[in-house]
């Protein structure tokens, strides 16, 4: 910054041991106008950016270690006015209600001014969140006028404009905490509010990120402004200042890791001709500048998925509409297509985009052969990237099985020899694209050569486009064509369907087809209950008959590699209810009736369907258990490890029902497939309660009380009113409940670190086989902790089927105590009771005494109206009707020992 001051011209520059200087600019000796020069904002800690308004310096300091701050600084004197720690107060931890003392920090690496305000965005590093804030500052006082929750800021100032303030961030993270999941927005410059966000397609790297400076046009009115800036994928991005809509977009590629874009600026030339200066962080500059009418080819989806049914039939058209368009203002030509088994090796690039949404999942697969390939076929898994719906619901490849046992001819035209493939219809060559025009891509597709899982291929396009890759040509990248890969997916994906529950339906849970509970990349990440979307970060249902024959659907929790890195033995089937591989949703589904007081009334809500089977891999790689790597992803799927279980499932939520608010039951019914016994297998739950960074700051810890099958999370201290976990149903009297519970310290749960590549999974079967009863705590430290819970065990017989049903509940308070069951027991009954067991219980006091005998003496000769608070718990014989023989039957379990009251099923 240069401001004159007195006459004098004063250059001031922040140091990265957190010093301002003032320097004369003609003497280059310290300002005299300093008593102190330095001055000494944050010993230690790295300035991060700078603004002035002519009279006052405006400083940020960046993180290391400690939180950073906001400064003004008197620019004649040197004199700190205010920071921002010591005014109004840093807002991260407020803003994302995350623990202090946890490792989490606050920093800025960014500020502009304007019209007597800052705008200044953080980052937060640390336990949680990994999220920012973007600030507007008063900045005579420092006093927080607004704030937003958004992802972190990092290198990019915010570019204030006449009405709206664009702000460019790393967007590290999906998060529930944050108001904008993406990595570029709009505010008002004096609401503070969003005024627009991009649309964010996450997938397996941090690719959406902004790091490098953008910049705003200014066009002649009516035209809106376009601001233009780079990304981490190489991309040249240009957006409608009004609405954030991406106009277009051109590339840089320097291969991977070598496309991070960095700055722009904009610059005329002696002619009057306007320059659009690009730089990349990897050394290069490029100059765009108005030419020639060109064509200009824009791929809108360079990774589409398209499910493909199993039929009989041999053609099938499937269509990715308007994947492809012209945004020269020139006719673009296709000189030729390829089509190729193989990348051609142009880094694939990610999307950042407004006005680019992925095609629809158009012909969901309707129906899918329970058993795999044939006997003998060797499986690979193809690990993709996740999507969204149009629904809004998240999508995940699912079922990666992909036959190699047949070579594969590599085919370099349009007329495929892929089995599954007929023939690309379009794009072909010789195909015009006019200016402004689109093209869709036309695929002619075998479905009776389709294969379980992703069949994967390139399209590659030689078009008249000069410049696709603004660099082409360089030593960096040879002329490449652009290409797209397409994958075919044969059967389900991984799919989510949106369940309502609680007063007016506020509380969610995402409900996944292949048993997976939650997912850190997810928003949420699974359940919201009372407000509380982020407590639940990660989870899935296992089950498995040895160590190495484990069931699971689930990511590697910190790889960072998504859906590249993920477990996928438990593989989604097209649901019971409308034979589509969407979980199926049934809303207004009667689920029963309850005791108010005065009469039974109906309970209303909604129900999903699912339908599930395992295919399990084989992660010796033909090495025997000394060569076991869970971390081969890749691994081939192996039917002699495969358990052949399918499931039908049905979730439930209850609307309006205070008593059934904080909870869902999943009712699972397990079907061994194949006519073979399945003996040892065991059925249970991995979980990542973040109890302890959202709401307590206290470690986790899990505890167990069988005799209401309950097993939770809660803080290790015991001292919160808060608990989360598990419901085995049913239990009680002739019901085995849930089996064991333990805590795991961070680096034994869902990590690829460890004993044969990842500690927890390698011990699944360990903890399942440990007695019944058990909680143990393996924690070593204080940090994140999860929890695994034993649920069911059962030897099949052949074609054997047997049925249970998982409560899921979260409570963010109000718990008289968590250390024992005592303050969950009433919710545990409850739910048994609902669901048809606990019978015999009629006066809801959760024992059966001489009481309950009367209670049904009572109900059989009129004098009562009926149990309290489910009609059915006084058919203790469970035949269907309330009458002696209950009677009997119940006399005879509490004088004579019988047998227990019978349960079944009433949801």
């Amino acid at each position: 910054i240069v401001l004159n001051i007195g006459g004098v011209d004063v250059v001031y520059a922040g140091s990265e041991v957190g010093r301002v200087v003032a320097i004369d600019a003609v003497t280059g000796a310290d300002y005299a106008g300093w008593a102190t020069n330095p001055v000494t904002l944050d010993a230690g800690q790295r300035i991060g950016g700078s603004a002035s308004d002519g009279v006052s310096l405006y400083y940020v300091t960046r993180i290391g270690g400690l939180n950073g701050d906001v400064f003004s600084i008197d620019a004649a004197t040197g004199t700190i006015n205010w920071d921002l720690a010591s005014g109004a107060g840093l807002q991260g931890v407020v803003e994302h209600t995350g623990p202090s003392g946890t490792g989490v920090s606050e920093g800025f690496t960014n500020i502009s001014y304007d019209a007597g305000k800052l705008f200044v965005g953080s980052r937060m590093t640390g336990d949680f969140p990994r999220d920012g804030i973007y600030y507007t500052l008063d900045a005579a006082s420092g006093a927080v006028i607004n704030t937003i929750k958004s992802n972190g800021f990092l290198f990019s100032n915010p570019i204030v404009d006449i009405n709206l303030v664009y702000c460019q961030t790393i967007g590290r993270w999906i998060s529930g905490n944050p108001s904008v999941g993406n990595a570029f927005f709009a505010a008002g410059k004096n609401s503070g509010a969003f005024a627009w966000q991009s649309e964010q397609v996450y997938e397996v790297l941090d690719n959406g990120r902004f790091y490098g400076q953008g910049v705003l046009s200014c066009e002649p009115e009516p035209v809106a402004d376009i601001i233009i800036n780079t990304d981490e994928e190489g991309s040249i991005n240009f957006w409608h200042s009004l609405t954030g809509e991406q106009l277009f977009r051109r590339r840089m590629d320097f291969g991977q890791d070598n496309s991070l874009g960095a700055s722009v600026t904009l610059a005329a030339d002696v002619s009057g001709a306007t320059h659009v200066l690009v730089s990349n962080r990897f050394g290069a500059v490029v100059d765009l500048v108005k030419g020639a009418d060109r064509p200009r080819l824009e791929i809108q989806d360079y990774d589409p998925q398209l499910p493909v049914e199993f039929s009989v039939a041999v053609s099938e058209i499937k269509t990715i509409a308007n994947a492809l368009v012209n945004t020269g203002c020139a006719d673009l030509n296709i000189n030729n297509v390829n089509i190729s088994d193989v990348s051609n090796g142009s880094s694939d690039p990610f999307i950042v985009s407004t006005n680019v949404v992925r095609p629809a999942l158009l012909d969901r697969s309707t129906d899918l052969a329970n058993n795999l390939a044939a006997a003998g076929s060797i499986f690979k898994i193809v690990l993709e990237a996740s999507i969204v719906n149009d629904a809004g619901e998240l999508s995940l490849i699912s079922v990666r099985e992909l036959t190699q046992n047949t070579e594969r001819f590599i085919s370099r035209s349009a007329t495929s020899a892929h089995p599954y493939l007929n023939s690309v219809v379009s794009p072909v060559s010789g195909q015009v694209i006019a200016a402004g025009d689109s093209a869709d891509i036309i695929l002619d597709v075998n479905p009776a050569a389709i294969e379980r899982g992703p069949q994967i291929f390139y399209i590659e396009l030689d078009t008249d486009d000069p410049d696709f890759y603004v660099n082409a040509g360089s030593a960096f990248l040879p002329s490449l064509f652009p290409e797209i890969k397409i994958t075919l997916v044969g059967g389900c994906l991984i799919d989510t369907t949106t369940l309502e529950f609680g007063a007016g339906g506020a509380n969610i849970q995402l409900v996944t087809n292949t048993g997976r509970l939650a997912n850190g990349d997810w928003s949420p990440h699974g359940f919201t209950i009372d407000g509380e979307s982020d407590i639940y970060f990660q989870g899935t249902y296992f089950f498995g008959v040895s160590p190495e024959r484990i069931a699971l659907s689930m990511q590697d929790l910190f790889s960072g590699g998504g859906e590249d890195d993920a477990w996928r033995s438990i593989q989604g089937d097209p649901n019971w209810c409308d034979n589509t591989c969407k979980p199926a949703l049934l809303t207004g589904v009667t689920l029963g009736s309850m005791w108010d007081g005065a009469s039974y009334q109906p309970i209303s809500g909604n129900m999903i369907c699912v339908s599930w089977i395992d295919s399990v891999q084989d992660f010796s790689l033909g090495g025997g258990l000394a060569a076991w790597n869970w971390r081969n992803f890749t691994a081939p799927f192996d039917d002699s490890l495969t358990m052949g279980v399918s499931a039908t499932t049905r979730t439930i939520g209850a609307l309006n029902t205070p008593a059934l608010a904080n909870l869902t039951v999943e009712i699972f019914d397990i079907h061994e497939r194949n006519g073979n016994p399945i003996p040892g297998w065991k059925f249970g739950s991995w979980g990542d309660y973040d109890i302890i960074f959202v709401l307590t700051g206290i470690p986790d810890t899990s505890l167990i009380d069988q005799s209401i099958s309950t097993a939770w999370c809660t803080d290790a201290n015991l001292s919160s009113d808060v608990a989360w976990g598990q419901i085995k149903l049913p239990f009680g009297c002739g019901y085995t409940p849930l089996k064991n519970a333990y805590a795991l310290d961070e680096d034994q749960a869902m990590f690829s670190t460890a004993s044969r590549g990842a500690t927890y999974i390698d011990s699944i079967y360990h903890y399942m086989a440990l007695p019944a009863g058990n909680h143990g705590h393996f924690v070593t430290g204080t940090g994140d902790q999860a929890q695994h819970f034993t649920l069911v065990e059962h030897d099949f017989v052949g074609n054997d089927t047997i049925s249970f049903a998982i409560a899921n509940f979260g409570f963010n308070s109000g718990l008289a105590t968590v250390a024992d069951g005592s303050a969950l027991a009433p919710t545990a009954h409850l739910v048994n009771k609902w669901l048809g067991f606990g019978r015999g219980d009629v006066d809801n006091d959760n024992n059966i005494t001489v009481a309950d005998i009367m209670t049904v003496v009572g109900i059989v000769s009129g004098s009562v109206l009926g149990a309290i608070p489910f009609e059915h718990l006084a058919d203790v014989d469970a035949d269907g009707d309330v009458d002696i023989d209950d009677i009997d039957y119940l006399v005879d379990y509490y004088f004579n020992n019988g047998p227990c009251p019978k349960g079944d099923w009433t949801l």
